[in-house]
C-alpha cells in the first residue's frame, strides 16, 4: 500500500494564513464568516452535540490504560463443571486436546491486540498534535480578527479625514464662536439639559462628543460626574478650556479610536449627529457600543425632522448641517446595534404665539370642535417640537 504523504503543520499554517490575508484584502469573506468559523472550530474541538444529550467520547488515554493490563487468556475463568457423571473429566480431557490450538489462536489475538495498541497510541499522539495545531490556528484567527477590528476603526477615521471638512476653507473673518449664539443663551440651554444630565449620575467617566463651548460639561461637573470633552473647532474649544473644562481639541473619532473597550460609563453628543453622513453616524454608534461598559448610557440630541418649521427655518441656520435623522430610524438602528431601553423625548417646543390658534367662536359647538382638532393637527405637523433626545443603555 502506498504510504500517505507527510504534512508539515507549520508550513500548512503559513499557507492558511497567506490565503486568509489574501482573501481578506479582496473582501471575499462575508461579514458573518468570522463568527461562523469560530462556532465551527468550537464544535470540532469540543465535540459539542446540540439538544438535551451531551455525549462526549472517552479520552484516548483512558481507553489505552484499559487495553494495557488486559489478560487475553485465563484458564481459571473457564468453567469445567458438569452435572453429567464424568462430565468434568471429559471437559478437562477435551480441553487438553484442544489447548494447543486454542493457545496458538490466542497468541495470534494477543499479537493483533498489541499491534492495535500501538496504532491507538499513535492515533492518540496525532490527535493531540492536531488539537494543538487547531488551538494555534484559533489563537491566530483571534489575533487576526482583533487586528482587523483595529484597522477597520483606523480606516474609518482616515476616510473621514479625507472627506470635505467645511471648516478647513473658512476665511479668517468667519467667527464660529458667534455662530454658537444661534443655540441661545447659556442659562436657557443649561436649564434645558438638566434632565439629561441627571441621568448620567453614577456613570463616570462621560465623554462629551462635540462638546462645543462646554455647556453640558458644566452640568455634569456640578453633579460630580467625571467628564471629558472633545471639540474639533479650535476657537470654540478654547472658550471651554478658558473656563477650566478638560476639553481636547481633536477629531472625536480619533479620541474614540484610542479609547479602550468598555472604558466609558457614558457618551453624550448634543446637536452633532445632524452634521454627520449616514455612514459616519453608524460608525459613531458602533464606536459608542465598543467604548461603553455594560449598563453605560448613550444620549443624542438632534433637530426633529417631524416638524415642518425645522425643515423650513431653524435647521438651515447652521450651514454645516448635513441631514436630519428621523427618530424612529435612529431608535431602530440603536436596537440593531445592541442597545436597550431606548427612549425618545421630544424637546424645544415653539412658543404658542407662533402656533395656529384653536377656534374659539361660539357659532356652533360641532364646528368649534372640528376647527380646534384641525388646528391641533396642523400645530403637530408644522410647529412640533424643534428637537428630540434619544437615550439608550449599552
Amino acid at each position: 500500500m502506498e504510504q500517505p504523504e507527510s504534512i508539515e503543520i507549520s508550513q500548512l499554517l503559513e499557507e492558511i494564513e497567506a490565503a486568509v490575508d489574501d482573501r481578506r484584502r479582496t473582501a471575499a469573506y462575508p461579514p458573518e464568516l468570522e463568527s461562523e468559523l469560530a462556532e465551527h472550530f468550537e464544535r470540532v474541538l469540543g465535540f459539542r452535540v446540540s439538544g438535551a444529550a451531551s455525549w462526549r467520547p472517552r479520552p484516548i488515554d483512558q481507553v489505552l490504560s484499559e487495553l494495557g493490563p488486559a489478560s487475553w487468556f485465563a484458564r481459571s475463568r473457564i468453567n469445567v463443571d458438569s452435572r453429567v457423571p464424568g462430565g468434568k473429566a471429559a471437559h478437562k480431557a477435551i480441553g487438553g486436546i484442544t489447548a494447543r490450538q486454542v493457545q496458538g489462536a490466542l497468541h495470534l489475538v494477543e499479537e493483533y491486540a498489541h499491534a492495535m495498541h500501538g496504532v491507538a497510541e499513535e492515533l492518540a499522539t496525532n490527535d493531540i498534535s492536531v488539537a494543538n495545531a487547531l488551538d494555534a490556528v484559533l489563537a491566530r484567527v483571534d489575533a487576526v480578527d482583533q487586528r482587523v477590528g483595529e484597522l477597520s476603526r483606523q480606516l474609518n477615521v482616515t476616510i473621514r479625514r479625507l472627506g470635505d471638512d467645511p471648516a478647513r476653507n473658512d476665511p479668517d473673518w468667519f467667527d464660529s464662536v458667534a455662530l454658537e449664539t444661534f443655540r441661545g443663551p447659556r442659562n436657557a440651554l443649561m436649564h434645558k439639559y438638566e434632565s439629561i444630565a441627571d441621568r448620567f449620575v453614577g456613570q463616570s467617566p462621560v465623554l462629551d462628543f462635540g462638546c462645543g463651548r462646554g455647556d453640558f460639561m458644566h452640568l455634569l461637573t456640578a453633579r460630580d460626574i467625571t467628564t471629558i470633552g472633545v471639540e474639533l473647532d479650535v476657537a470654540v474649544a478654547k472658550q471651554a478650556q478658558d473656563e477650566g473644562l478638560p476639553v481636547e481639541v481633536a477629531d472625536g473619532f480619533d479620541v474614540l479610536a484610542r479609547t479602550a473597550d468598555g472604558a466609558l460609563g457614558g457618551l453624550v453628543s448634543l446637536q452633532v449627529i445632524e452634521h454627520l453622513t449616514r455612514g459616519t453616524l453608524l460608525h459613531l454608534i458602533d464606536e459608542a457600543r465598543r467604548v461603553l461598559r455594560p449598563g453605560g448610557l448613550l444620549a443624542f440630541e438632534t433637530p426633529n425632522p417631524r416638524s415642518l418649521f425645522v425643515h423650513a427655518s431653524s435647521f438651515w441656520l447652521d450651514a454645516t448641517h448635513v441631514r436630519l435623522v428621523d427618530p424612529e430610524y435612529l431608535e431602530l438602528v440603536l436596537k440593531m446595534a445592541g442597545f436597550n431601553d431606548v427612549e425618545i423625548e421630544y424637546r424645544s417646543p415653539l412658543p404658542e404665539p407662533m402656533q395656529i390658534e384653536t377656534a374659539r367662536t361660539k357659532s356652533g359647538e360641532a364646528l368649534d370642535e372640528l376647527q380646534s382638532r384641525n388646528a391641533r393637527r396642523l400645530n403637530q405637523l408644522v410647529f412640533a417640537e424643534c428637537d428630540y433626545a434619544i437615550v439608550a443603555v449599552r
